[in-house]
């Protein structure tokens, strides 16, 4: 009964001491407050009846409930009987320990045989499998194999040609159309030189297949020539299915430049914007689209087309027979004339 007399008072006093620390805490945020509010006042010069009551109301809330706490907590005879009795409480079951001991001593020697029997078989079964596994080791590359060896060997000497060359290995992961391509890094090229059929274009659909079958999902190497980007932010590059050897080889640019490529099987047409270095071998190789070659006009029907008014843009190629021709859509200047003021150049194959 006494016990538990004590014990209760003693959770009583655990209470009091949580609601002295509140009650502390909260006198110690209005003394803060009061100090913040005295600070307004001043600087707005009001009343400073408030702030200072404040202050001075925290203050001695906190200094008495202070001094409370340190009162409760002082060391009394009681309190150490209280320690005293929460320790010794615990040591109830001490007479038993002998008993663990001896239970644990008993079964220690027959544990520690089976862990000297269990390391034997450990030792022994991968003392047999080691010498087996153990005996290929013994075949060491020579020095012809490390030569050869595709991922030791070579791949420096790519890098080393790549750089001199001024090449950018890359992957095609979308052929959007003939003359345009997505690489593995997200960023669209513009193949240089060349234009290709647009969609619902004739030709379209076979170019753009021809690429795709050739090179979609294909290591290609890439080359810049003049502006770096177009208008529409897009890489103007030279693709090259194989590496070559020498950048400015014709025989090369023919058989592995896929800009060549096109422009020799009538899949694009010449497309010149800056001046690229290859612009005369492109002329000289390129044919007429295969999909717009025609039987060539009669003399008759020429000279009656003489004075025929066309247009014409002044890099383009061709001359238009109407204004609101697809192939102007994007065009900023156009001219316009008879057939024998647009020169040399030839006539549209869509508007006409």
């Amino acid at each position: 009964m006494i016990h538990w007399v004590r014990k209760n008072i003693k959770e009583g006093f655990r209470i009091m001491d949580l609601l002295l620390a509140f009650l502390v805490f909260i006198s110690f945020l209005i003394f803060i407050a009061g100090i913040i509010v005295l600070i307004v006042c001043l600087v707005r010069k009001r009343g400073k009846k408030l702030p200072l009551g404040l202050m001075i109301g925290g203050f001695m809330t906190f200094f008495i409930g202070v001094i409370i706490i340190a009162v409760i907590h002082e060391p009394t005879d009681e309190n150490v009987l209280v320690a005293i009795e929460d320790i010794e409480t615990p040591l109830a079951p001490t007479p038993y320990e002998p008993e663990q001991e001896i239970d644990v001593f008993e079964f220690e020697e027959p544990e520690e045989e089976a862990v000297e029997e269990s390391e034997e078989y450990l030792v022994e079964e991968p003392e047999e499998d080691s010498e087996e596994e153990d005996a290929p080791e013994e075949y060491e590359p020579t020095e012809d194999i490390a030569e050869t060896d595709p991922e030791s060997g070579p791949e420096p000497e790519i890098e080393e040609e790549i750089n001199e060359l001024d090449l950018t290995e890359a992957v095609v992961t979308r052929v959007i159309d003939g003359d345009t391509i997505e690489i593995f890094t997200g960023e669209r090229v513009r193949f240089i030189a060349i234009d290709t059929p647009e969609r619902d274009e004739p030709g379209f659909e076979e170019s753009t297949t021809f690429v795709r079958n050739l090179i979609e999902g294909q290591t290609v190497w890439l080359e810049a020539d003049g502006n770096d980007t177009d208008r529409f932010g897009r890489l103007r590059r030279y693709i090259w299915i194989e590496m070559p050897t020498d950048t400015t080889d014709e025989e090369q640019i023919r058989g592995k430049m896929l800009n060549a490529i096109l422009l020799e099987r009538g899949y694009a047409e010449v497309a010149i914007f800056g001046t690229p270095r290859n612009e005369s071998l492109f002329r000289r190789i390129a044919i007429p689209l295969v999909f717009e070659q025609a039987e060539p006009p009669s003399e008759s029907s020429t000279e009656e087309n003489v004075e025929q008014i066309v247009f014409w843009t002044p890099n383009g190629e061709r001359w238009h027979s109407t204004e609101n021709c697809r192939s102007l859509a994007r065009s900023r200047t156009i001219n316009n004339g008879t057939i024998s003021q647009a020169g040399t150049r030839t006539p549209c194959a869509i508007c006409n």
